[in-house]
């Protein structure tokens, strides 16, 4: 009995700090989500990450698009069904905790993401901006194709971790962009924007006065909207 007790202490100490750390990625990456919370088990190998209804398989599949494979939703239930798609289980002990760090959080970015959509309206929000942009262009006599996007999330998660940002430092989640015939065209689009938005200090980039090395050429800047 003493082995038995000894050798489960050692197991301890080698899984509790993986669970301590999908803790932490929780704890800062959830941190105002008050419908987003999670078990801290006192045994076993799993506990229970509880979102928002009808966000959990959207979940996964965001993962998935950014490739991270995590236990089906509904794992937990009969027949893998949960009636509410809220309930994701995690299972931190078999990988390692470099690869858990980078795991939970990306899951976090996935699961915000899933909420957002659900939740926050933004696909609504994009096409509101875009009418508006499209009124201003035309009234400007501007020959322009427009197109709008919600930032994906490889993309997201990339750019925070290659520029060390976190998921609130990403001020570029919604994009348009605008395509026009000359470069006149391009330089008064952007004039009509930063009218109708507040620009962002040091987020203007010149693309056209110096294109990249594969000649790569446009304008790119972040703006505010008037409900921030």
């Amino acid at each position: 009995y003493d082995d038995i007790v000894a050798q489960m202490k050692v197991h301890m100490n080698i899984i509790r700090p993986k669970f301590q750390i999908i803790y932490e990625a929780f704890e800062n990456g959830f941190e105002g989500y008050d419908n987003v919370t999670w078990t801290i088990p006192n045994g076993g190998y799993f506990f229970c990450l509880s979102l928002p209804n009808g966000t959990a398989k959207r979940t996964v599949e965001l993962c998935k698009e950014a490739g991270l494979i995590v236990t089906p939703a509904g794992a937990m239930f009969p027949y893998g069904i949960d009636p509410e798609d809220s309930k994701l289980r995690i299972a931190p002990t078999f990988p390692s905790c470099e690869e858990l760090a980078f795991a939970a959080d990306l899951l976090t970015v996935c699961a915000r993401l899933a909420i957002e959509e659900k939740y926050g309206e933004n696909l609504g929000f994009i096409e509101q901006i875009r009418g508006e942009v499209d009124r201003k262009m035309r009234a400007n006599k501007i020959h322009f194709t427009l197109e709008g996007r919600i930032k994906s999330v490889y993309s997201i998660y990339k750019k925070m971790y290659s520029q060390n940002k976190s998921f609130d430092q990403i001020y570029d989640f919604y994009a348009l962009r605008i395509i026009v015939d000359t470069e006149l065209e391009c330089y008064t689009a952007l004039g009509l924007i930063h009218e109708m938005f507040k620009s962002v200090p040091g987020r203007f980039k010149d693309y056209i006065s110096t294109p990249k090395p594969n000649m790569y050429r446009s304008l790119h800047t972040t703006v505010i909207g008037r409900d921030g």
